[in-house]
């Protein structure tokens, strides 16, 4: 044993028996110094109290050599092995968007708009894959492509780093083969992605596939890397483990509290085989977390703070460890010297394995080889090229071969691709005996070929039935032009009114097919042109004898649609717009049964002021010179949508609607990952018109709602009252409507 370990060892003991020190040695220089390990554990936002063990070594002028972390233990211990301080770590922690980290959303802004109308049917946040052996699962609820993301903005300046002995403190990630069950220490390659694997908590994350195995978060074999820091060279171990204590029986009330309980299990097996391998003169610190869950990510501020007072007890312990003001700060500096610089590549590569075009990819990004990399232009690229639906992950790394360096993007395919099975369920009850229920499964299969082709057919069942397939065809790699042909048959109820009185309600069934040429060009409009062709049966259900009891019709023409949306989310937005114009000329030269025109516009405008969100609602359809057959009438009524009246109760040649409307979320205790309820009302006014010479302000029909909602993973759900003239009420529930 080394001497410094010997009279290290003496004090130790001295202290443990309560026997007083007469003098403390003198502060050591740092060519004598031990060198100091530093051990972190996983417990995912406990892991700030880390930030504050460091900021209290900081004071102590204590240096770090070598550091090993797992799951949380290791994002903490990369930061500052990257060079950060921990009054940095601190502001960086706090700024992390732990949400965005537990989902795969692409920032609806950069959705193409295709997929935007897609998610549009398919409000069931969930999609499994279809082979020849039958449903394929994800392998994670989260695939982590935005934890990457956010792992390769904090850690953007380690990117010319390859080895991890070259970063300003030597460091090591654990994690954990899912194959063998053994622990994995990481200590080269790309260090975001050796972080992923260290935190990919089984069944929230899915594995990360690296060198050939398949690694799930380090806390499930090894939660306290005592072994790896001293096998990095340490002479002292300072180990920290913020691991969240076993539940009691009280607090297991629900499946994922048993599920958190069995994780909590296999990391207090495999932490105490580790602290028991702890010397004398190492240190084992357990801040007292007590009240913390490892999912409270809004408190980790306070958190930091108890980590620092966790260290006050054996500062006296620590003093012997510290250097002088002179050498700490030399230690520091050192560090700092050590940071990689801007990253400019030789060359931008794409490697990936789906059907697409590599080249199609590469255009997508803005990168350019001989400039300097910007971080924030790439990860918004590869948003977009994940927003594409047909990639898991699409991450990045830097290459270096004999001084040239080069940019890869490395996008890979969902493992449960090409072929999907997505849903949708849409249920509406007024609670008064009117109700409508649709449940939708779609298939689609994507890409086809290079320039990313879908087919996908979609078949609806509940109260208005449908069947479609649908060919979508870029005509460029960018998907700016494309073409697009569609088949379907839908069943849907409309009324006929003489004047203000409904005489009849008619079962419309409709079969047709269309041709489209379409125009994308940004992720906020679509504009496209289309010949139609249809025709189908109406037949009365509600109605005097003397009405006319079936009818076939025929339909055809040309026509035009334009879409906007810039909504930051397609349920409780806080800003943006959806709107459809669409124009109809029939034409009997298509094969309809007369010519008519139609015209109707729909919109949907949100904006925010602090937590209360307003918006409006607006509608506006007409048949010009009255002439719509019974197929083509404009509904009216239901939620929202002239609220006391059931859904499509009204129907005309003219329909208009303006609805005013504010939502706020309610407290919750926690800010991070509770769903928000919100209470919302709204103020609208409208009707419908058999004769354009009708229409009016003095005619319109006023009515409000007051609701709760909240997002599922359903799509919105609703629970209202609405209101109208004329006593008109209605109680709602609604499940999966856009509105």
């Amino acid at each position: 044993m080394r001497p410094y370990r010997f009279l290290l060892s003496l004090c130790a003991c001295c202290v443990l028996w309560g026997q007083p020190v007469s003098a403390a040695p003198p502060t050591m220089t740092s060519e004598t110094r031990p060198r100091i390990g530093l051990a972190l554990s996983g417990g995912g936002a406990r892991g700030a109290a880390h930030i504050g063990v460091l900021k209290a070594l900081e004071q102590l002028q204590v240096p770090i050599d070598y550091i090993a972390g797992t799951s949380m233990g290791s994002i903490i211990g990369a930061l500052y092995a990257a060079g950060h301080s921990a009054d940095e770590l601190e502001t960086l922690i706090a700024s992390i968007d732990w949400n965005r980290a537990f989902t795969d959303d692409t920032p609806r802004a950069l959705i193409p708009m295709q997929r935007k109308i897609e998610r549009d049917d398919y409000l069931v946040d969930f999609e499994l894959g279809v082979g020849r052996e039958g449903l394929i699962i994800p392998k994670g609820a989260v695939q982590g492509q935005n934890l990457d993301l956010i792992l390769k903005t904090l850690f953007g300046d380690t990117l010319c780093v390859r080895h991890f002995d070259a970063l300003p403190i030597p460091f090591r990630a654990v994690a954990s083969d899912l194959e063998t069950g053994t622990p994995v220490v990481l200590g080269d390659g790309d260090l975001a992605t050796a972080l992923h694997a260290s935190m990919a908590i089984p069944g929230v994350y899915a594995p990360v596939e690296l060198n050939g195995r398949m690694l799930v978060d380090g806390g499930v074999t090894m939660n306290l890397p005592i072994d790896v820091v001293r096998a990095m060279g340490a002479d002292i171990v300072i180990a920290v483990d913020i691991s969240s204590p076993m539940r009691t029986g009280e607090d297991l009330r629900s499946a994922i509290d048993i599920l958190d309980q069995l994780t909590n299990i296999l990391n207090q097996g495999n932490l105490q085989s580790q602290v028991d391998r702890l010397a004398p003169t190492d240190f084992l610190l357990q801040p007292d977390l007590q009240g913390y869950t490892s999912a409270m990510f809004e408190r980790v501020l306070d958190m930091v703070i108890i980590g620092e007072r966790s260290v006050v007890p054996i500062s006296a312990r620590l003093a012997p460890l510290a250097l002088d003001a002179q050498a700490y700060g030399q230690h520091r500096a050192l560090i700092a010297s050590r940071q990689c610089g801007t990253v400019v590549p030789d060359y931008v590569t794409v490697i990936q394995d789906s059907a697409l075009s590599s080249e199609s990819l590469r255009r997508r990004l803005r990168s350019q080889p001989a400039e300097p990399l910007d971080r924030e232009t790439l990860h918004e690229d590869l948003a977009r090229i994940h927003g594409l639906g047909v990639f898991q992950s699409v991450n990045y790394y830097v290459q270096n071969d004999r001084g040239i360096s080069g940019l890869v993007i490395a996008a890979k395919e969902k493992e449960w691709g090409p072929n999907y099975l997505k849903f949708g369920v849409q249920l509406e009850d007024d609670l008064d005996g009117d109700h409508s229920n649709s449940f939708t499964f779609g298939v689609k299969r994507k890409p086809i070929n290079r320039l990313g082709a879908e087919l996908s057919g979609r078949v609806r069942v509940g109260s208005e039935p449908l069947v479609s397939l649908t060919f979508f065809q870029p005509l460029t790699g960018l998907e700016e032009v494309y073409f697009q042909a569609d088949a379907n048959y839908e069943q849907i109820q409309t009324g006929v009114y003489a004047g203000d009185e409904k005489i009849a309600e008619y079962q419309v069934r409709n079969r047709g097919i269309s041709a489209w040429l379409g125009l994308q060009p940004s992720n906020a409009v679509d504009v496209r042109i289309g010949a139609v062709r249809s025709a189908g049966s109406a037949l009365r259900k509600v109605g005097a004898e003397t009405l006319l009891k079936s009818a076939e019709f025929n339909d055809g023409g040309v026509h035009l649609e334009a879409r906007l949306d810039t909504l930051d989310q397609p349920t409780f937005a806080r800003r943006g717009h959806r709107g459809l114009l669409r124009g109809r000329q029939n034409l009997t030269s298509f094969g309809a049964d007369q010519d008519y025109t139609t015209v109707e516009l729909r919109g949907h405008s949100v904006a925010s002021v602090g937590a209360v969100s307003l918006y409006v609602n607006y509608a506006f359809a007409s048949a010009l010179d009255d002439k719509a057959p019974v197929q083509s009438l404009f509904p009216l009524g239901g939620f929202q949508n002239l609220s006391g009246y059931a859904q499509r109760e009204l129907s005309g040649q003219h329909a208009g609607l303006l609805a005013l409307g504010a939502y706020m979320p309610l407290p919750t205790e926690s800010a991070q990952f509770d769903t928000p309820v919100y209470l919302g009302m709204t103020l609208e006014a409208g009707n419908v018109w058999q004769e354009e010479s009708a229409v009016s302000a003095d005619s319109t029909i006023k009515a409000g709602s007051l609701y709760l909602g909240t997002d599922t993973g359903f799509g919105p759900l609703y629970l209202g009252y609405g209101l109208a003239e004329q006593g008109k009420q209605s109680l709602y529930f609604s499940l999966g409507y856009l509105f």
